[in-house]
């Protein structure tokens, strides 16, 4: 995905984020989040005790191929999904009678 497209999705996000604020939007915990930034993963300002995030770095962490866990410029489709019972990400094929589980 390119900036342009991770731009459009945090347009209502304020340009200054907190560390909060991009532990929502990474759907991560706090704690995840200060160790991305103490790796220097995540760019970030440091003013006191205070942390903030500008949104370009999020945005740069996002675009950045080297976070994702494919050498692929492009992730791709079956990158998380299980050959035994799933099409794609989120679409179940019947699983067959042999590997199915009764109660």
């Amino acid at each position: 995905m390119n900036c342009r497209k991770y731009y459009s999705m945090f347009k209502n996000e304020p340009d200054i984020l907190t560390v909060p604020d991009v532990a929502r939007l990474l759907q991560l915990g706090k704690n995840n989040v200060y160790g991305l930034i103490r790796e220097g993963r995540i760019g970030s300002i440091r003013q006191g005790k205070k942390i903030i995030v500008p949104k370009v770095c999020l945005v740069e962490f996002l675009a950045d191929i080297n976070n994702y866990q494919t050498s692929s410029p492009s992730v791709p489709n079956n990158l998380w999904t299980c050959d035994d019972c799933c099409d794609s990400v989120g679409v179940a094929r019947d699983i067959p009678k042999e590997r199915s589980v009764n109660k």
